[in-house]
Formats: C-alpha cells, sequence, structure tokens
C-alpha cells in the first residue's frame, strides 16, 4: 500500500502497515470508503509514545495515542463531543446518560474524589475515603429534589460527636420527616411532629397570625414540664397547675383586662391593673348564673370556698391563725392633690338579696352562718344563736345574786379614740375591769348578748322586788 493508494473493503490492515503506511499521507489524500477496519495483533508491540497512531497490541488491547500537550477528540457532525487529553476527560454535551443494565460507577476505589464543577468553581465533591458530600453555593438556595416529592421521604444524617449544622440561611423542607433532629433558627409553615420535641429557644415566641393550637383534636392532652416535672397539663375539660415552687401567672401591667378568664363570651373573672385610674376594680367576678329546677336542696355559689383541715407540727401556743377562710387586708385612703373628706369606706360590702318578681324569699339575710340561730338579717339586724341546744348548766336566775353582780359592774361614760364612732358621749363597761360573767375569751370586748342578759335579768330582779314591794304596801293599807 503506498501512499494515496485505495484499501478496499477485503483488506487487512495489520498495526503495523497503519503506522507505517499512514504517517506519510498528505492533507489531500485519503482513504476510500470501507465498512470494517479490522487490527490484527502486533507481536511487535505499538509505536512510541510521541507518534500519532491507531493500534492493537499483542494483548488484543486497541490504543489511540495522541502527541504530549494534544487531545483525542471525538466529533459528531465536526463538532466535538468528547475531548481526551493526559489528565482530563471533557464531554462537551448538554446530556450525559448511563444506560448500563446494572448501575453506573464512576470512580474505582475508595480513595477516589469526583468533583462537579460548573464556571470552574467547585459546586460538588463527593469525597469517598472520607464519607462525605459537600455542596459549594455561593447565591441562591440549595435544591434537593426527589422524583416524588408529594411522597414519604427519609432523610438519614450520618451520626457526629459534634454539631451537624447548616450554613446560615433558608432551607425549606416540605412534607418531609425528620426523625431525632435538633433545629435551630426560624421555622415557617405547618409542621407535624411524631414522638418528642424539645424546644429549647429563651424565650419561645408564638407570631402566628392567627391562634396558635397545640393539639389537634379534643383526644390530645397537652403538658408542659420543667426540670423533668409537668407544671402545665392541659385536657379535654381540664387545665391542672403543678408549681415546685411560688407560682407566678404574669399578665400586662395598667390595662383594664390584665388577665381575664371567659367561657368564650362572658369574662366570669377579670383582673384590672390600673393602679391610677378612677373606678378600678381590681377583681372582678361576673358569672354567667344558671337556669336551674326547682328541685329542693339545690344550690349554687358565685363564689365557694370549701372545708379544710389546718394541721399544726407543733405543741407550742400558736398566737393567731386569722382569716384561715378569708383574710382582708387594711386598706389606706391616702391623698396626693390635698384634704380630701371621704363620706363612706369599708373593708367588706356585703348586700342583700333580692326578690325578684313572683319570688319570695322567707328568710332573706345578708349573712348567714353554720350555727343555727346566728345570721344578719336584710334589715341590719345581727342576731344571735341562743338556743337551748347550744347552753349547759341552765339554772333560773338567783335574783339577788344578779342584783349583787350588776352593782360590781362599774358603768361608765366615755368617748372611742377611732373618729368614725362620731365622738359621741357613750353608756357602758370596760371590758378590762367586767367580772367574768361578762367577759369575752382574751378579755378584750364585750358580748353585746352577754350584756343585755345581765341587763335582763336585773331588771327582772328588781321586777321582783317591785312587786314583793307593792304586796307588802298593800297589806298595810289592808290592815289600817
Amino acid at each position: 500500500m503506498g501512499t494515496g493508494t485505495a484499501v478496499s473493503t477485503g483488506d487487512l490492515i495489520t498495526a503495523a502497515k497503519m503506522n507505517l503506511k499512514l504517517e506519510t499521507l498528505s492533507d489531500s489524500d485519503e482513504i476510500s470508503t470501507f465498512t470494517t477496519l479490522r487490527f490484527l495483533t502486533d507481536s511487535g508491540g505499538l509505536p512510541a509514545g510521541t507518534v500519532n497512531y491507531i493500534g492493537r497490541d499483542n494483548t488484543g488491547d486497541v490504543t489511540v495515542n495522541a502527541l504530549s500537550t494534544k487531545t483525542f477528540n471525538v466529533a459528531v457532525a465536526g463538532t466535538d463531543v468528547a475531548r481526551f487529553a493526559a489528565t482530563i476527560v471533557t464531554l462537551v454535551l448538554p446530556t450525559v446518560n448511563f444506560t448500563a443494565a446494572a448501575g453506573a460507577v464512576i470512580g474505582t476505589t475508595d480513595n477516589n474524589i469526583i468533583t462537579f464543577k460548573t464556571n470552574a468553581i467547585n459546586k460538588l465533591v463527593i469525597n469517598t475515603a472520607l464519607g462525605s458530600l459537600q455542596v459549594n453555593q455561593t447565591t441562591g438556595n440549595y435544591t434537593l429534589t426527589f422524583s416524588d416529592p408529594a411522597g414519604a421521604v427519609t432523610i438519614t444524617f450520618p451520626v457526629v460527636t459534634g454539631t451537624l449544622a447548616t450554613l446560615a440561611g433558608t432551607e425549606s423542607l416540605t412534607n418531609k420527616t425528620i426523625t431525632s433532629a435538633a433545629m435551630s433558627g426560624t421555622m415557617t409553615g405547618a409542621h407535624t411532629y411524631s414522638g418528642a420535641l424539645t424546644l429549647t429557644a429563651t424565650p419561645l415566641n408564638f407570631t402566628a397570625a392567627a391562634t396558635f393550637v397545640l393539639g389537634t383534636t379534643d383526644a390530645y392532652a397537652v403538658a408542659i414540664k420543667t426540670q423533668g416535672t409537668t407544671r402545665w397539663t392541659f385536657a379535654l375539660g381540664s387545665y391542672n397547675l403543678t408549681a415546685g415552687a411560688a407560682a407566678d401567672i404574669v399578665g400586662q401591667a395598667a390595662t383594664a383586662s390584665m388577665i381575664r378568664i371567659t367561657d368564650g363570651t362572658t369574662a366570669l373573672a377579670s383582673f384590672d391593673s390600673r393602679a391610677t385610674t378612677d373606678n378600678v376594680i381590681m377583681l372582678t367576678l361576673t358569672p354567667t348564673a344558671p337556669t336551674i329546677a326547682g328541685v329542693g336542696g339545690t344550690t349554687f355559689s358565685a363564689v365557694s370556698h370549701v372545708a379544710f383541715t389546718f394541721t399544726t407540727s407543733t405543741t407550742t401556743t400558736i398566737t393567731a391563725l386569722n382569716g384561715l377562710g378569708l383574710n382582708l387586708g387594711v386598706p389606706t385612703i391616702a391623698q396626693s392633690g390635698g384634704a380630701v373628706t371621704v363620706t363612706t369606706a369599708s373593708t367588706l360590702m356585703v348586700g342583700a338579696p333580692a326578690a325578684g318578681a313572683s319570688v319570695t324569699i322567707t328568710n332573706r339575710y345578708i349573712i348567714n352562718t353554720n350555727i343555727a340561730g346566728c345570721f344578719c338579717t336584710a334589715a341590719g339586724v345581727w342576731t344571735d344563736t341562743s338556743l337551748r341546744a347550744s347552753k349547759q348548766d341552765i339554772r333560773p336566775v338567783d335574783f339577788d345574786q344578779v342584783l349583787l353582780d350588776i352593782q360590781r359592774v362599774e358603768a361608765v361614760t366615755f368617748r372611742k379614740i377611732d373618729s368614725s364612732d362620731g365622738g359621741f358621749l357613750r353608756y357602758g363597761v370596760v371590758a378590762d375591769d367586767v367580772p367574768d360573767f361578762l367577759a369575752m375569751p382574751g378579755r378584750q370586748g364585750i358580748g353585746s348578748i352577754y350584756l343585755a342578759g345581765a341587763a335582763f335579768a336585773g331588771v327582772q330582779a328588781l321586777l321582783s322586788k317591785v312587786q314583793g314591794l307593792e304586796r307588802e304596801l298593800a297589806e298595810l293599807k289592808a290592815s289600817r
């Protein structure tokens, strides 16, 4: 085969002939069309790497060789689709498809590092030796797309000894499940969590435009814990607070409804913290009174304090247990702008029950007690219990003795130190000095019922004496 000689379809071209004959072709020379180019084994080996050639060595491998710093190009329709150089293979295609029946493999050993670049910048680096996947993005968002984004997808992160963290920015996970994750920053949208959700933010703010909802149905209970102890429990119709120390419920200061308890429509209780505003009632109870069936024994209370037992652990004297059920402190009325006259003031204001249309109240009391016969009527008359069942050692009065006892009581006139009594001159006795039949425990006051009882007994004694004198006088007149 000489220069410019056509090669027919049936000719066999050895590597040695190709290397020998094709080297001298000029640009105007060509090899005629053929359907098969067959390389026979060259027992002499391939040419030196300093020449361009296509050859088959004695092992059967076919080699395409380009000179140093040059590339071997594969073109389609005159356009390069692949370029092979000494240190890099360049695929100049918009799409690269792997159609192997089995999985396509990039890299052969665990020591391979595979890098994907755009604009000469590393975008995705897979380091198989370290088991790491590094994504480099200077602008925009990272997007991890699955074939079915709406389906259930599990992303498993490796176990790390430090912190598995993301770069600062916004990451969106939609319709996905994150198991045993520790998250920080701001999460938006709707989230569904199964298992324990631990929030360590200080403070924890809920800024939803609408109402923030914990739980989805009435079957759920919500518990809030501190230091492993349940403090608040919200269940169907139940709200429980368990405090390890002082329980503080803090509302907004200087507002008409600092804290409000409602039935969804009407405020049942409201706390007003406007301390410097007129017409303020700090605690207002406005219960929605029910309409109840007229059944005997039916009761209703706007406020009820149940019975309890107070147990001491000491054998020493307890000076006072004041206000076990209700203790009202001393309200002081002061002024900051000048002299003020307050016509009426009271620590406790109690109104009398009123009867509505077609209603009759047989016993209308302002105050009633669980002591039979002890109450204050709606007319303002205090009634002391005086039932036989409440007394012992009942005997007729010794008229002579009661008069002697009354003589031992020093009657005095006085004026009360407290000006609320009007400064009027009063008649009475001094509790410090009265004998036992008028004394009260502690000797600091006088029981009005006992003073009236002594006076009533004294009147009866005097009446008895008057009646005796009248009989004697009648007898003297009759004997004349």
